[in-house]
């Protein structure tokens, strides 16, 4: 078979400097307050300074190699599964996580911890970075579905905002 070469799509320069669409944020408040969340009893231990900070996304972590993964911005979830127990370990892990600036880091207290690490607390305070336990057992799935729902529908909305104003100054 004959192979087609893809060409790239043809851009205009002044698109490179055209900003992306703005869209109302989802902040750590609105997610504090989702069902979802709420089922689970939340408790602000730290960080209630950045309540307003707002979301890009939901990713949950297990271990400690996904915090390379992390780009900032996320809602962070974990239950602490795979993190170190030693003190040092779990201060460098603490300050490791707060330095991929996640909006928010929610913590489900139970099987691998009966509270947030103090390491945790302290930094998440000192950057203004709210740390939520949760209390009761909750499927991390149903958190993440909601809030990229929520991401992706005040994304659609800017868009549609955007084309219609460029509807509007075309005709």
């Amino acid at each position: 078979t004959k192979h087609r070469r893809i060409r790239p799509i043809p851009y205009n320069m002044s698109d490179m400097h055209t900003p992306a669409p703005e869209f109302i944020p989802i902040t750590v408040s609105d997610v504090l307050a989702l069902p979802e969340l709420q089922a689970s009893e939340p408790e602000l231990v730290a960080g209630a300074a950045g309540l307003s900070r707002s979301l890009r996304w939901a990713h949950v972590v297990a271990g400690t190699g996904a915090l390379d993964l992390l780009d900032g911005d996320e809602l962070i979830l974990t239950t602490g599964a795979g993190w170190p127990t030693d003190r040092d370990a779990l201060d460098e892990l603490a300050r490791k996580l707060v330095s991929a600036n996640p909006a928010a880091v929610v913590f489900e207290l139970g099987t691998h911890f009966a509270a947030a690490p103090d390491a945790l607390a302290a930094v998440c305070e000192k950057r203004g970075i709210p740390l939520i336990t949760l209390h009761r057992e909750v499927r991390f799935v149903q958190i993440t579905q909601r809030i990229h729902q929520l991401v992706l529908a005040a994304q659609t909305e800017a868009l549609s905002a955007r084309a219609e104003v460029h509807t509007m100054l075309t005709e």
